[in-house]
Order: C-alpha cells, then sequence, then structure tokens
C-alpha cells in the first residue's frame, strides 16, 4: 500500500471516529453536565456501529473490529458475501436463504480428497492399468466358477444317472398272472399290463415295470439319444409330489427300456371303490378326488407339463388311502423310445393337458357313477357359505366336453376343490371324523340303554325282594356261599282263612284267584310298613317272620303283635266274591322263639325257615279262633317286656287257658286285643260283616279239653271297647 492508499485510509479512519464521537454525543446529550471524559469514553466503547463506510465493533481497549465476510463468485458473475463471522459474539451468520455451492448443497472440504498435489490417489498411469485388468480378472473368475460349477453339476449328474440305471438281476416279474401272490390286487392288475405293465418286485419293493421299445438297438441309437433318455428319467425322479408314485428308475436293454416305479397295495382308484363297502358315501369319495386335482395340478406346473396317459387305472390308493399318480412322464420317455415327436405342434402342451382333464372327466364319472351318487344333487351349481359354485356332477361334464377349449384346466380343478372346502381333507380325517361322530352317537345309545338297563334293574331288585332278604341278594350277586343261619330269637306268624274250604267249594277257580290276589295284596301293602319278612304265601296261609334276616333286638314280638292287629283289619276289608259283602274273618297265630334260616333251591331258589318255633307257630294259628290272635307265652312276654311302655300300650294280652297243642306239652296261651283302636272299621261303617266273627268277650265260653283249663287270646270288640271308654269318662 503506498502512501496515496494511506492518507485516504487514515482519512476515512478519522472521519469514522469523529461519526462515533457524533453518535456518542446525541446518545448521552442529556447527560453530559453530569459525566466526566472518562465516562464518556467508557460508554462509547463495547458497542457495534453501523456507519455508512462499514460496520465493525468498538472494544474496550479502542480497537475498531470488523465482521469478516467470505465472498464466493455467484452464477453471475459477481462476488457476493454467503458467510460472515462476528468477533464479538464467535457466530457465522448465512445471508443467503439457500446454500448452493455451485451444484452442491454443502461446503467444500478443507482439503482435496487426493490432497493438494494428488499425492493420495492413484496415478493416471495405474488407473489406467486397472481399468484394463479388472475385466480381464472378472472374466476369468466368472470362467473358473463356471467350470467348478459344471463340474460339479456334472459329477452330480453322473450320480444320479448311475443311481437311475438299475441293475436287471434285481428285478423278478410276475410273468403270469396267476403267479400274482393270491391277492386280489395283483390278479386285476396284471389284467392291465398294456398299460401300467407287469407287476413284481425290485429288492423287496412292489414295483411295476412298463416295458417300452426302443426305435433302434441300444449300439445303433442316434448320438445323444441314450443322454436324452437319461435326462428325461432324471428329470421324472426329481418330479416329486405327494400325490405322486415314487419313480425308481430305468433299465436299458438291447432294444427295450424298462421304466421301473412304485406298486401302491389297493390298486387303482375304482376297483377299490368298486369292491369296498366303506367308499359308498361320494363324500369319501370326492376326498380322494382332492389327491387327484392335487397331482394332477403339480404335473401341469412342473416341467413335465402333461401325464399324456391320465386315465383311472393310473390313480393308484396306497395303504393310507391316498391316491397317487402313476406314469408321469413315462408319455414323454416312450416318445423318446420311438423316436416321435410331437413338439412341432405349437399347442402340444395344451392339447395333452386338454386330454388329461378328459381322463380326469371319466374318473370322476366312475366314481359318481354308483347308487350313493344320489346323495349329491344334480344340480348344476351349489351354494356353500354363500358362494355358487359348480356341483361334482356339473364339474364332470365340463371335463367330460368334446370342446377341448371349453374344458376346465388343472387350476380350475384345483380352485374348485378348495371352493368345496375339500382341499386338505384327506380320507382318514374323514373315516376319523365319522368314528368320533360314531362313538358319540354310541356313547348317548349306551347312555340311554344304561338307564333303561337300571331302570330294568331297579324292577328286577323290586322282584327279586319280593322272593328273596336283600343280604341274601347281595350274597348272590357278589358270588359268595349262602349259608344256612340259626337266630336264637325271632317271631313268627302265621294266618289263615277258616271258611276258605267253604270258599273254595262255593266259588270258581278265578273267582278264587281274584278273592286270594285280593287278600294278599292288602297284607302286602300293611307289611311294608313294618320290620318285618315275608316268607311265604300258600293259599290262604300268609307267613311273616321279624327279627331275620336283619336281626333287630328283641323287639321283633311287639313288631309281628302290630302287624298282626293290622292284617287283621285290612283282611276284614276284602270280600268273598258272590258272598254278598261278607268279609272272612283271619285267624292269626304267632309264636318266638330260635329259628334256621337258608336259601334252598338253585332255581328259583326260596328262603325259607326251620325249626320247633315255626311248628309252634303253625300249631298256633291252627288251634286258634276266627278274628283271633293266638300269642303263645314267650312272644307275649318279650312284646310285654321289650314291645311297648306302659304309659302307651297298643294292644293287651287276655289267657285263653291251657290247652294241649299236639305233641307240645300243655300251654297257657294268650288273645292280643287291641287298646286304641276300631277293629272292625268296615263294619263300623256299615259296609260289610265279617263271616265268622267270634262273639265278644263276655259272650265267649271258655272251651275245656278232657283234663285241663285252656286260655285264649281275643280281639276287643268294638262294642266292648267303646263301653269302657264310656264307662271312663263316666
Amino acid at each position: 500500500m503506498n502512501i496515496k492508499d494511506l492518507a485516504i485510509v487514515n482519512t476515512i479512519r478519522t472521519i469514522e471516529w469523529v461519526e462515533v464521537f457524533v453518535e456518542t454525543f446525541l446518545r448521552l446529550e442529556s447527560r453530559l453536565p453530569n459525566l466526566t471524559v472518562q465516562q464518556f469514553v467508557k460508554d462509547a466503547l463495547n458497542r457495534t456501529y453501523d456507519l455508512p463506510s462499514r460496520k465493525f465493533y468498538l472494544n474496550e481497549i479502542e480497537i475498531m473490529i470488523v465482521p469478516v465476510p467470505i465472498l464466493r463468485l455467484s452464477p453471475s458473475g459477481e462476488f457476493e458475501t454467503i458467510l460472515t463471522f462476528s468477533v464479538p459474539t464467535h457466530t457465522f451468520q448465512f445471508p443467503l436463504a439457500s446454500l448452493d455451492w455451485f451444484g452442491n448443497d454443502t461446503l467444500p472440504r478443507d482439503f482435496p480428497v487426493c490432497g493438494i498435489n494428488g499425492e493420495k490417489c492413484l496415478s493416471q498411469e495405474i488407473k489406467e492399468l486397472l481399468r484394463i485388468l479388472v475385466p480381464v480378472m472378472c472374466f476369468v473368475l466368472t470362467i473358473a466358477v463356471a467350470i467348478v460349477i459344471f463340474v460339479i453339476r456334472r459329477r452330480t449328474l453322473n450320480e444320479d444317472l448311475a443311481y437311475l440305471l438299475l441293475q436287471k438281476d434285481q428285478l423278478s416279474l410276475n410273468e403270469d398272472p396267476s403267479h400274482s401272490h393270491g391277492s386280489d390286487v395283483d390278479a386285476f392288475l396284471s389284467q392291465h399290463n398294456g398299460l401300467m405293465g407287469l407287476t413284481g418286485k425290485y429288492g423287496e419293493r412292489n414295483v411295476f415295470a412298463k416295458t417300452l421299445q426302443l426305435e433302434r438297438t441300444r449300439n445303433r441309437l442316434p448320438q445323444g439319444k441314450e443322454s436324452a433318455l437319461l435326462q428325461e428319467a432324471l428329470l421324472m425322479s426329481r418330479t416329486r409330489h405327494a400325490n405322486l408314485v415314487n419313480f425308481y428308475g430305468i433299465i436299458l436293454g438291447t432294444t427295450t427300456c424298462q421304466v421301473i416305479y412304485e406298486r401302491p397295495v389297493n390298486g387303482n382308484i375304482l376297483a377299490l371303490t368298486s369292491r369296498s363297502s366303506v367308499f359308498a358315501d361320494v363324500e369319501l369319495r370326492l376326498a380322494l378326488v382332492v389327491n387327484i386335482v392335487a397331482g394332477l395340478h403339480f404335473i401341469h406346473k412342473s416341467q413335465l407339463s402333461y401325464h399324456g396317459n391320465f386315465c383311472s387305472e393310473v390313480c393308484l390308493v396306497n395303504d393310507r388311502f391316498t391316491v397317487l399318480i402313476a406314469q408321469a412322464g413315462v408319455r414323454q420317455l416312450e416318445d423318446l423310445c420311438a423316436g416321435t415327436s410331437v413338439h412341432s405342434n405349437k399347442d402340444f402342451r395344451s392339447d395333452y393337458q386338454a386330454a388329461d382333464v378328459l381322463g380326469f372327466g371319466k374318473v370322476l364319472a366312475g366314481l359318481l357313477a354308483s347308487d350313493a351318487s344320489a346323495a349329491v344333487r344334480p344340480d348344476r351349481v351349489e351354494k356353500l357359505n354363500n358362494v355358487t359354485i359348480s356341483s361334482p356332477h356339473h364339474m364332470r361334464d365340463r371335463c367330460l366336453n368334446l370342446d377341448p377349449q371349453w374344458r376346465p384346466t388343472s387350476h380350475d380343478l384345483s380352485m374348485w376343490t378348495k371352493d368345496r372346502k375339500l382341499f386338505g381333507r384327506n380320507i382318514v380325517d374323514l373315516l376319523l371324523d365319522r368314528l368320533q361322530t360314531f362313538a358319540n352317537e354310541l356313547e348317548a345309545d349306551v347312555n340311554a340303554k344304561t338307564a333303561d338297563l337300571l331302570e330294568e334293574r331297579r324292577k328286577l331288585d323290586e322282584l327279586l325282594l319280593e322272593m328273596l332278604p336283600s343280604l341274601i341278594i347281595t350274597k348272590l350277586r357278589n358270588n359268595e356261599p349262602i349259608d344256612a343261619e340259626l337266630f336264637d330269637s325271632a317271631t313268627v306268624l302265621f294266618s289263615d282263612i277258616p271258611v276258605f274250604p267253604r270258599i273254595v267249594e262255593q266259588c270258581g277257580p278265578l273267582d278264587v284267584l281274584q278273592f286270594l290276589a285280593q287278600m294278599h295284596s292288602a297284607f302286602d301293602k300293611v307289611v311294608r310298613s313294618f320290620d318285618v319278612y315275608k316268607v311265604e304265601t300258600i293259599n290262604d296261609s300268609y307267613v311273616v317272620v321279624s327279627g331275620l334276616p336283619v336281626r333287630n333286638g328283641e323287639g321283633h314280638a311287639a313288631e309281628i303283635c302290630r302287624l298282626a292287629l293290622k292284617l287283621r283289619l285290612s283282611g276284614n276289608g276284602v270280600q268273598v266274591p258272590g258272598w254278598g259283602g261278607c268279609s272272612p274273618a283271619l285267624r292269626l297265630g304267632l309264636n318266638s322263639g330260635p329259628v334256621a334260616a337258608g336259601v334252598v333251591g338253585s332255581r328259583m331258589p326260596r328262603y325259607c325257615l326251620f325249626g320247633d318255633t315255626m311248628n309252634t307257630a303253625s300249631r298256633m294259628e291252627s288251634h286258634g279262633q276266627a278274628n283271633k290272635i293266638h300269642v303263645s307265652p314267650s312272644s307275649r312276654h318279650l312284646a310285654e317286656l321289650h314291645g311297648q311302655p306302659q304309659s302307651s300300650r297298643d294292644f293287651e294280652f287276655i289267657s285263653r287257658g291251657r290247652i294241649v297243642i299236639k305233641v307240645t306239652p300243655r300251654m297257657k296261651l294268650y288273645i292280643a286285643s287291641s287298646v286304641h283302636t276300631y277293629l272292625f272299621s268296615s263294619r263300623a261303617k256299615g259296609s260289610s260283616k265279617p263271616f265268622g266273627f267270634s262273639p265278644p268277650p263276655h259272650m265267649f265260653n271258655r272251651a275245656r279239653t278232657g283234663r285241663t283249663q285252656t286260655h285264649h287270646i281275643q280281639i276287643i270288640s268294638t262294642y266292648n271297647f267303646l263301653k269302657r271308654e264310656r264307662k271312663n269318662g263316666d
């Protein structure tokens, strides 16, 4: 900078100082009288001044600090400020709305990538060399990788081809259908050797062997023909699906090529459904159709593109009732062997696929041809879940259409099975569902039958309880031995009708039976209310015991006495047919003592009682009087001792005297009489007059044997009872 320039600069700085002084003076004009020079200078410092010449900051030591601008050349060719650094605040300011550094949205680097002199980057010569070497190395590497892949695939292919070339000595065929191991399936398949080939075994596996004739001998085949056969066999082996039979390999002979593939055990689908009643239901057959559609759709999508020989014979069923399609790819292999070519026609795949669908239509027609097909409506369409779809019969008709263009494709068939909710349901699942349904129905039937059986058993138990005690029935059911048992104390009651011979003489047999039925039924109703066991009934005789087979202490005598009173009342209410409404009077006798009891007989077993107690009770009944209850001394003693308290007696005993009862010594006998009840309720109501009714006690004449006074136990009549009650009331 020369002297003239410095003079100009000094002049500008002098003007700037004057402007700073003037601005400070004007700002402090009101305070000037009170300010000193030092205060005036101090107030002018540490401020920013925006003067016409420039904008600067005057710090505390009186130095002007000017903001640092960063300029750039704009696209118009003029310099413009893009960044300003404020020294006092140490901040940057961007006056531009957006930063555009010649097409970049960021600031340039502080140093270039390759350095100031390019020392950090490769030289141009090296770049040129690399530009030539990299493509060459990539090409060499690609060739190497391709060679490695080719070698690996070749080795794998050779291994696969070696695996597919089977040994003929391991194959044993059934040339004669009569040698088919006695199986109906083998016999059926042997009749279709033209299509399926011969049956046999390859090692331990059941196989089909389809023989194809070569156009020439093997050593005269065109170059590459054998390799093409192996490639086709390899494609067949790699085409695997759950609904395709397994392809095992080929056997190349001099003039033939044998195709070996799996032979399922259940034969083809139509033969199975025709001979098995399990598939009488169309729903089960449609489950097989799903397998066929899945296999056919997979073949059409695979590299095979078509089947070519699709019919019911190639739809085979394995031991899990899954349909497997056989001979997938055999038609292509057969064309190669014969030297024929169908590939000249560009639509050959669609033609073969249409032929496969036609074959499927024939299979579906065979499945729907049985009597069970009536369960499927022959409508053209059906509605499932509000979706209109083709019925099986309509789909069959579409597949059998003579115009291939109107036949559905395998994809259409697959969608049809999904729309009908058939997809994913195999025959085993359907059978299990039906078994579960059958099991539920069977369980309901079993529960109903069990309830009926329990009801019948209850009725049987009630009937058995009329014949045998419950304890004996339990032992019989448990196959426990039933031994005779001696009971130390029990009370036996015998009752009969003294005038029964006259009833039998004067009434007919049916009337007698009707009378006895009414009499014993009335007794049975009374017996149910007491702790007694009915032993038997013989004609008019009715035998009851208390104290066995279930022991009840010493209260059995009183229980029998109460029962006797009730039985007498019940018997007086039964009228003799044809006797003008007369009711016969009962004659009852009872005795207490030891009794032996047990079951007698295996057919219609009876619970029988034996002992002197039984004999004495029978004689008490036979030596008694009509309408009287004859009681032995032992029964009277037990009844008075254990039967009733004195304050509430149900009966009393009246001495009859001493009498002789056959071979037994003279016994003092008693008559049991009721104290509280009307004994002849029927007579009190005036309904009937008991026939054979004995006179009241005051009219009783004591009978004597030739030697000894006798005693009798009589029932107090209604008349005496009412008379005594009236006397007590007075």
